[in-house]
């Protein structure tokens, strides 16, 4: 291609030429575009190819009309070429073997939970539980923080600004993101299951006992109404009143069925869809789904049959909608709030996957960028035995606040039909107005980010202001006190939260945006381990199954990735000996120096 041809990339809006790319290669390494020399391919698609820097060798490997790999050698249009000569300089192969390069980068950094970010009732708590269990403190207060969002649902919402009507549910969606060897199963039953736990078991027995009341309710109110039955047809059959009148036996007939009474749930652990929506009519304050594999009920969404279970998740984030249920066999159930958070964990080669493939098909409705608080921080260092008994009156206090929580009534406003408001105080709508400005004027408009970050950051307008009024219900509960305006401190610590949070964010879209290292990284274990062997195949990987690398897409990467590491190195197929049909496939030689590396053979 000539410095003057253009290439069409998928983060670019308008094309660049090759000269660009070649003087700028590291910048596009990765990046997905059309085919070089079909670009209305596929209507255009510009996720057809991909570029790869390839050391100063740059390739673009494209899948029209099945596997195509154009290699570039810079020179100019109007200069002539020996192609032949050119072929044989790029192809060349040199089997003196470089050093390998080692293949575990290191994640982007990510800010740490400290200790004042913490709501106070909470931290030491926190504090011991997560030295107690050798867990990140970030695995305890995240889940904590999403459980009193979840009790407070659709009770109190929050008006970011003094004079519009915007209104904000604090319902909040998130998990925390570790390998199995993080203990999160452990971490999030202490901080869901201690607290919602308790609740739950004093929920139950108030209902068993209500219930047990409203069935002798109901025989009396059964043999009432034989009696009443009886007196209207003897009223009928005189044909004249005989002491009340029929309608107003028929109105005492009616009112005198009692009331089944609801049980108060706080969360759900695997449920249809139809079966939330009647747990939310009888819970209109909301529900926490908590799943211990996120990564469970995101496949069960994308199943045949299943469509629609997404588009009410999406909708139940938002907080403030109803839902109507009409079926034959039910009949109707009506939610008039659909609220529901969503809790839970999951491993980094899960969610990358998952991530994976909603960048890359493009099919992306917003589902990923409301886990707001998704965290995936470093394993807690200098692991130690320990064993001792927990601190019960820290973990008392947590749970007696987010008991007042799930209790709390706030004043309602004067229009009858809006839920229940706070706004900010007057310090804290300063803090609000300074970080929203930054929010818009900067980070949303910053070109360098991918667009999937930059849609998850848009989502941080209804974040901030949730987790201040989360914050300031907290303090009031633990206070004991009316809830009022929401303070700065609590506005602070929102804004300092959404920055922690923001850095997990890119660590855990680094994953799915750079699925190449993360495929390479395990690509290179089953080398290392004898997996594969010398000049295997991108298919050999392929039918192995191996987590990421499942895809032929995914192998090509966590191959060229490897090539740039010099761990291995593409062998060019000869040509000459296909006889028609598909073209060969390269293979791959393994660098003999990583086995010496690492102590082998």
């Amino acid at each position: 291609m000539a410095d003057d041809d253009l290439l069409h990339f998928a983060h670019q809006n308008e094309p660049v030429s090759v000269a660009h790319v070649m003087d700028n290669g590291p910048q596009f390494n990765g990046k997905s575009c059309a085919d070089p020399l079909e670009p209305e391919y596929n209507g255009g698609s510009r996720s057809t190819a991909k570029f790869y820097w390839n050391n100063g060798k740059p390739i673009v490997r494209s899948h029209a009309h099945g596997v195509i790999k154009y290699m570039f050698r810079r020179f100019s249009a109007k200069e002539p070429v020996d192609f032949e000569a050119a072929d044989d300089d790029t192809l060349r192969q040199d089997m003196d073997w470089k050093t390998p390069l080692p293949v575990k980068d290191e994640l982007p950094p990510v800010e740490p939970m400290r200790a004042e970010m913490m709501p106070e009732p909470f931290r030491a708590w926190v504090a011991e539980a997560a030295d107690r269990m050798q867990v990140p403190a970030d695995f305890l207060i995240v889940p904590l923080v999403a459980v009193c969002a979840s009790v407070i649902g659709t009770s109190c919402c929050i008006r970011p600004k003094q004079q519009d009507d915007w209104s904000v549910v604090p319902n909040l969606w998130g998990g925390i993101v570790g390998p199995p060897s993080m203990m999160k199963t452990p971490a999030l039953n202490e901080a869901v299951n201690k607290t919602l736990g308790r609740l739950e078991a004093a929920a139950g027995k108030a209902y068993q006992e209500a219930l047990a009341e409203y069935e002798v309710k109901v025989m009396i109110a059964d043999a009432e109404q034989s009696k009443l039955k009886e007196e209207i047809k003897k009223t009928v059959k005189a044909g004249q009143d005989t002491g009340r009148s029929t309608a107003e036996l028929a109105g005492e007939l009616r009112r005198n069925r009692p009331e089944r009474p609801a049980e108060r749930r706080y969360k759900t652990n695997d449920s249809s869809i139809e079966k939330i929506v009647e747990l939310l009519r009888d819970n209109p304050r909301g529900l926490l789904y908590f799943r211990d594999e996120l990564i469970a009920l995101f496949k069960r969404m994308e199943r045949a049959g299943n469509e629609q279970d997404r588009a009410f998740m999406l909708e139940a984030w938002n907080g403030d909608g109803c839902h109507v249920d009409d079926r034959i066999g039910r009949g109707t159930v009506r939610a008039d709030n659909i609220c529901l958070s969503l809790l839970g964990g999951i491993q980094p080669d899960k969610i990358a996957e998952y991530l994976h493939r909603a960048v890359a098909s493009g099919d992306n409705d917003g589902f990923v960028q409301r886990l707001q608080l998704m965290v995936y921080p470093d394993p807690a260092k200098d692991w130690q035995y320990i064993d001792r008994k927990p601190d019960s009156a820290a973990r008392n206090r947590a749970c007696k606040v987010i008991q007042a929580l799930a209790e709390l009534e706030v004043m309602p406003s004067e229009n009858q039909q809006e839920k229940p408001f706070l706004r900010f105080s007057r310090d804290g709508q300063a803090v609000f107005q300074e970080w929203l400005t930054r929010l818009q004027r900067e980070k949303l408009t910053d070109e360098r980010d991918h667009s999937i970050i930059l849609e998850h950051l848009a989502k941080y307008r209804s974040l901030m202001p949730s987790l201040a009024l989360v914050f300031h219900l907290i303090e009031c509960a633990d206070q004991g006190r009316s809830p009022d305006p929401v303070s700065r401190e609590a506005a602070e610590k929102a804004a300092a939260w959404c920055q922690y949070l923001e850095s997990h964010a890119r660590r855990i879209y680094s994953l799915a945006l750079n699925t190449g290292r993360l495929g390479g990284e395990a690509l290179a274990k089953k080398i290392r381990s004898g997996a594969l062997p010398d000049g295997f195949k991108l298919r050999d990987v392929q039918m192995k199954k191996w987590g990421l690398l499942t895809s032929g897409e995914a192998v090509q990467d966590a191959l060229d990735w490897l090539v740039e590491k010099h761990w291995l190195r593409e062998m060019e197929p000869d040509r000459g000996t296909a006889q028609g049909g598909r073209p060969p496939a390269s293979s791959y030689a393994i660098n003999p120096k990583i086995f010496a590396e690492s102590g082998k053979v």
